[in-house]
């Protein structure tokens, strides 16, 4: 039962974050109620704690089943342990007998190791094999295994491979200028490489510090419109700083795929997911 609960709390943990960002993702299985982020903390985090709750009882019911087995399993030591010690006094007689023809041995060796240590030592070079050295945990993001079947950035996993390689960077290198509408169209062939998109800023969004999305390392949210009117969001690793609805920018950041956005008035809107760490 403790590994049923522990998927569900796996899966209540992954749902959290993709409903804040998305809540109509995770609360698809209901049309009566609003689709919000409070809705989703509400029933995930409840899901979190409740499973949390039911691994402890579990686990304990486990631990004393475990100590119940240990302690029928004690008498049969006891008897292993009796036959040890008659074993051992058999061979301690055979030891003694032993001792008496390896004396003689012992002080030749003795005689023989002083003659040994008049002598100059010699330095013998060690012939250890070198243990392999691990590599830090930073070059473990330097190139990220992108998942270029799916495209769709809400289930693909690009997004936390983009954010863990751009913690690990010291510095967004210099981004090539990008078409993004081709970008859009075939994400997966740009994955992993530093693109610049410029267009009108329409959404400015920043997140508390002690929200989910923040804990993700997601500090800020851009959308802008780009020169050829695709729409490219930016997840940036830093605030938006003066950054305003109506501006004129450029931004460089690793696309991650892509994903579908509704509309309020009808219909949805494709944007190209892009992850940043300087705005």
């Amino acid at each position: 039962m403790s590994i049923i609960f522990g998927f569900l709390l796996i899966g209540c943990l992954l749902a959290l974050p993709v409903g804040l960002l998305k809540p109509t993702l995770v609360l698809w299985w209901s049309k009566s109620i609003v689709k919000t982020r409070r809705k989703v903390l509400a029933i995930y985090g409840i899901g979190v704690l409740a499973s949390m709750l039911l691994i402890g009882i579990f686990a304990q019911e486990t631990e004393q089943r475990t100590n119940e087995a240990a302690h029928d399993q004690k008498p049969v030591t006891q008897r292993t342990t009796d036959n040890n010690k008659t074993t051992d006094a058999s061979a301690g007689q055979t030891k003694e007998t032993q001792t008496a023809v390896t004396a003689t041995d012992t002080d030749a060796n003795h005689q023989t190791a002083a003659k040994e240590m008049q002598q100059p030592t010699q330095t013998v070079p060690s012939t250890t094999a070198t243990e392999p050295v691990e590599k830090p945990a930073d070059e473990a993001f330097s190139q990220p295994e992108w998942n270029k079947s799916d495209p769709d950035m809400m289930s693909n996993g690009n997004l936390q491979l983009a954010v863990s390689m751009l913690q690990a960077m010291e510095q967004l290198p210099k981004g090539t200028h990008a078409d993004a509408e081709q970008v859009l169209k075939t994400p997966w062939n740009y994955y992993g490489k530093a693109l610049t998109f410029t267009g009108q800023v329409a959404v400015v969004e920043d997140y508390p510090p002690s929200s989910d999305t923040a804990q993700m390392g997601i500090q800020s949210d851009i959308v802008i419109e780009s020169t050829d009117g695709t729409i490219v969001e930016f997840f940036s690793l830093v605030p938006s700083g003066s950054i305003k609805v109506g501006d004129q920018t450029t931004i460089t950041g690793y696309p991650i795929g892509r994903t579908e956005v509704e509309n309020r008035l009808g219909g949805n809107f494709t944007h190209l997911m892009v992850v940043t760490k300087k705005l």
